[in-house]
């Protein structure tokens, strides 16, 4: 019997193979998890192939990589979702109807609530109302960009937070409020046993939404990253990962990981190490964003929240250790010093641009000449398209800084036209890289709008070479990962009105299907 050379052969539609040419293929095949033909129509090649699927007209493109998520928690298994709601009396009668079905004494988590989009009204919830809610239960409520949680005094008191500890909120008498700002807990000793089954569910979840690859960032105390790198690698070990995970634990860590022996894109079967998180500053939606100057809604600039001598240093040991930082930085004020310490210890390393690949996560308020300057260090910027839903006139960004402001934020398409590395993520706000591909491609100014291909790169082509798997991934090519998805129509075709709502038929990593839209295979 002779044996057969290619295990699937996929023809009959369209290939945006996202090559160097933009190349469209007739027909693929791949074998033992990687492509081995990507290329005209040819006979021969379904003959030679274990099996075959017939497009019947469909597309296939790269599988999207996430630059910029928290897999583990996407499940609604920790916490319950408020996504959605659209006040705050209904908000609060969720939480009373969950809380009511909980044992007295149980911690419950909630997440994803976002005070700009209520209609009643534009402030965040209060420890007063969540006490007059819950009497037994401790209630932590995070808000939907992770910066901000509301707790009522049962869990105030359980987490023995100091008054004086930077981020907790104090009313005029000077007791606490129930706000958290970027105030950073291990709370993983509360739900331990549930944390495998949000990863796995979490990983279906970003499957269906056509993601094969994700860097999921630990940004929690060090004791609670540590919990979560264990149940990943138990879960890896037993070939339960369906998407392929890059993991980044806080900064704080990498020397000690570098000491041990962890390196850059260690890592066996679908999980790898990769970079190093940590934070400049916070969030707009908390006020914590570091900005130069202050906002309309409460008397502030915004935190710092590092020291740039310490992050200096680091930057040096990173040029010196080949470990890629991914340091969070929204407001100018912040993308600036950021910067400053990127160049300082680039240079001082003996460098003029960066070796590994650095990232400036979110990068919302970068200015023209923080672009140029991210350009010639060799900075990726690291951005979130779909943080565009808050930067509509009326909503969250207007509200923080007037309507004058929010056409400075997120300028894809004049980073782009600077020539600094655009890359893309979703930071689980939501996790779908279609919803923000829609805003990026549909926003009405032109110093944001770009392409639907420069979009799909952004999210497939830029995130690998940001990862530094280029090699390995990123576009369809000859002996790559055969990591794609099979979509209904060809995206660069469709109206763009319609990209967030392109259908997913299925996923494949290494070559296998971890997602179908029904329950039977393309036929």
């Amino acid at each position: 019997m002779v044996q057969k050379q290619h295990d699937t052969a996929i023809y009959n539609g369209q290939i945006l193979t996202f090559n160097e040419n933009s190349d469209i293929a007739e027909m693929l095949a791949f074998t033992n998890g990687k492509f081995s033909y990507v290329g005209n129509y040819d006979e021969k090649i379904i003959k030679n192939s274990l099996s075959s699927i017939n497009l019947k007209g469909r597309s296939v493109l790269p599988g999207f990589i996430d630059l910029h998520t928290h897999l583990w928690t996407e499940a609604s298994i920790i916490d319950v979702s408020l996504t959605g709601i659209s006040t705050y009396q209904e908000t609060l009668k969720k939480v009373e109807n969950v809380v009511s079905s909980k044992n007295p004494g149980e911690w419950v988590f909630f997440s994803g609530w976002d005070e700009s989009f209520w209609t009643d009204r534009k402030e965040f919830p209060s420890m007063n109302d969540l006490d007059r809610i819950s009497e037994n239960n401790p209630v932590y409520m995070k808000r939907e960009d992770g910066h901000l949680v509301v707790v009522n005094s049962v869990a105030f008191n359980q987490l023995s937070i100091s008054l004086s500890h930077k981020g907790v909120m104090k009313d005029g008498n000077g007791q606490p409020t129930g706000v958290l700002k970027d105030v950073w807990l291990d709370l993983t000793p509360y739900f331990q046993e549930l944390i495998p089954e949000s990863i796995k569910t979490s990983c279906k979840i970003a499957a269906s939404m056509g993601i094969t690859a994700v860097v999921d960032n630990l940004t929690i105390m060090p004791e609670g990253q540590i919990n979560i790198l264990n149940e990943y690698f138990k879960l890896d070990n037993n070939d339960l990962l369906q998407i392929r995970v890059f993991l980044n634990p806080t900064r704080d860590l990498m020397e000690e990981y570098v000491k041990e022996g962890i390196y850059r894109n260690q890592g066996d079967k679908m999980l790898r190490y990769s970079g190093y998180k940590g934070f400049f500053d916070g969030a707009i939606g908390s006020h914590t964003a570091l900005t130069s100057f202050e906002y309309l809604d409460v008397k502030t600039k915004g935190d710092k929240f590092l020291d740039e001598t310490e992050l200096v240093s680091q930057v040096l040991f990173a040029e010196r250790n080949a470990c890629t930082l991914c340091i969070h930085a929204i407001g100018d004020q912040a993308i600036e010093g950021l910067l400053d310490c990127f160049e300082e210890g680039i240079n001082t390393a003996g460098n003029q641009q960066t070796t590994q690949r650095h990232r400036i996560e979110h990068a919302e308020m970068i200015t023209d000449d923080q672009i140029i300057r991210a350009k010639k260090l060799g900075i990726i910027l690291s951005m979130q398209p779909n943080f565009l839903k808050w930067q509509y006139p009326g909503e969250l960004y207007e509200q923080r800084f007037g309507r004058e402001k929010i056409y400075s934020l997120n300028r894809f398409n004049r980073i782009l036209r600077l020539g600094a590395h655009l890359s893309f993520g979703s930071d689980n706000m939501p996790l779908s890289p279609l919803y923000g591909i829609h805003h990026a491609v549909n926003f009405p100014s032109k110093e944001i709008q770009i392409s639907v291909e420069e979009a799909f790169k952004a999210y497939i082509v830029d995130n690998a070479l940001a990862l530094s798997v280029d090699k390995e991934m990123g576009n369809i090519d000859m002996h790559k990962f055969a990591d794609f998805i099979i979509v209904e129509n060809s995206p660069l075709k469709i109206n763009s009105k319609e990209l967030q709502d392109l259908v997913i038929e299925q996923t494949y990593v290494n070559g296998q299907c971890v997602y179908s839209r029904e329950s039977n295979q393309i036929e």
